[in-house]
């Protein structure tokens, strides 16, 4: 299974070439109103309906293939939805204000799997768990190792 992410974002860079779109955009976090710069790619041949054509300025709901590359998330685009600005008085859309952006959690799915048994350690019961990531600058997905820890008596 892949790892997967869906966030709101405001493009402030885009590039293309005859086969990959790619650039920055930013997002608002919720939490402390802060905005998080995070790129992404979109291979040409890979385009079907889900993809809507966006240019720098539009926010956009972006999903797909994430990984993280010099400590910035990318992400490989499998949707792309254009989320349409508010009107002005004469009907002319309005530019979109990067601090008025709406804010958003990104959401990320990382399936994984147990690998070894539980282990306790101060009440603690850990999972030491595997989790084949795709990354676009390797030709093979690579294993990433995270160990979940949870409260013994949780259910």
């Amino acid at each position: 299974m892949t790892s997967t992410l869906t966030v709101i974002g405001l493009v402030t860079r885009l590039k293309s070439s005859s086969q990959i779109i790619y650039g920055e955009a930013v997002y608002r976090e919720k939490v402390s109103n802060d905005n998080i710069v995070f790129g992404f790619k979109q291979f040409t041949n890979a385009m079907h309906e889900y993809n809507e054509s966006f240019r720098e300025g539009d926010l956009v709901l972006f999903g797909g293939k994430f990984t993280i590359d010099d400590q910035k998330l990318l992400v490989v685009i499998e949707m792309a939805n254009v989320i349409e600005p508010k009107l002005g008085r004469d009907n002319e859309p309005l530019e979109w204000d990067p601090l008025k952006i709406p804010a958003t959690k990104p959401f990320i799915r990382i399936a994984t799997s147990a690998y070894e048994l539980v282990t306790i350690f101060n009440n603690i019961k850990f999972v030491k768990t595997r989790s084949l990531i795709y990354t676009p600058f390797h030709k093979e997905a690579r294993y990433i190792n995270f160990e979940v820890g949870y409260l013994k008596d949780a259910k």
